[in-house]
């Protein structure tokens, strides 16, 4: 077994406890994530592993087995599935399923953007697996293109919960002063002190929403600490300069999302699903699940 930080990563072929390492898929903050086989049981997986240099951080450690326990208690189908979770020596880990397919970072970097269709289509299915996490109690905290992915048979899944808030009252609170997730798609409460809520969710939803539909961030400055002050600050722009002839019906969902107050935020994301979908079939006479990227 080597070092799983990735300039020295398990190498293909290697065993990691009763795991054959095939290749590695990429590496985040905290995790390298390997594509590997189950032994025991034949099964494909990707293998995500704490980085060496967080294992004697106490509270890295906690949050990364957190994360195992935290979406193993999901078994929506929009959410990406944990098989198992353990340790190796001091190494521990979470077999996640495979994916077979892409995330949405990738598709959008291909085509630029999705068509309006596909775009409510993949917020659709995101708030679907948004209230599924909701109702068991976990923050998500991490929603953005990264951690949504397009599987070739299961189409829009929602995944990594890396940074997930635990709301039973049973898990420890984040160090004082430390917000968790990607300053672009921050809410505006949380970069001015606020704590997490449903409604942080709702909002970095939103922005995910607007990156698709117009292939740009809502509020992205030449640096974060530009893009946050922006977000805080500036009103929504209106999408209807990529998208016009949608303009009409999609500027006010978006600005219900991406309000700047929480409580004017839709109340949950059961209802943001519930309001795409009814959008979804007024356009198209019919439900409407097109494949993001197709």
């Amino acid at each position: 077994m080597g070092d799983t930080d990735s300039t020295t990563p398990l190498l293909p072929g290697s065993l990691f406890g009763g795991y054959a390492v095939e290749a590695l898929l990429g590496t985040g903050a905290a995790g390298a994530v390997y594509r590997a086989v189950q032994i025991s049981l034949r099964r494909p997986v990707a293998l995500k592993i704490l980085k060496s240099r967080w294992r004697v951080d106490a509270e890295w450690r906690g949050r990364f087995q957190r994360e195992g326990r935290l979406a193993a208690r999901i078994t929506a189908p929009g959410v990406v599935k944990v098989l198992d979770v353990g340790q190796v020596e001091d190494v521990p880990y979470i077999a996640y399923e495979l994916i077979q397919g892409t995330t949405l970072r990738n598709v959008l970097a291909l085509h630029g953007r999705l068509t309006p269709q596909e775009s409510l289509a993949t917020a659709a299915a995101c708030a679907e697996a948004l209230a599924a996490i909701h109702e068991a109690g976990i923050l998500h905290r991490d929603v953005k293109p990264d951690n949504i992915f397009i599987d070739e048979q299961k189409g829009v899944l929602l995944g990594d919960l890396g940074c997930s808030k635990d709301l039973s009252g049973n898990a420890p609170e984040t160090t004082v002063g430390r917000v968790l997730g990607t300053p672009a798609y921050l809410a505006p409460e949380l970069l001015q002190g606020g704590s997490p809520s449903v409604a942080c969710d709702l909002w970095a939803l939103g922005v995910v929403l607007f990156e698709c539909l117009t292939g740009r961030r809502p509020f992205c400055g030449k640096d974060s600490g530009e893009t946050m002050y922006m977000a805080v600050v500036l009103p929504l722009p209106s999408v209807a300069a990529e998208i016009r002839e949608w303009a009409a019906v999609l500027d006010p969902i978006l600005a219900r999302m991406l309000a700047k107050e929480p409580g004017e935020r839709y109340p949950d994301a059961r209802a943001v699903a519930e309001s795409i979908q009814e959008l979804l079939r007024r356009r198209s006479g019919q439900r409407s699940d097109p494949t993001p990227g197709s």
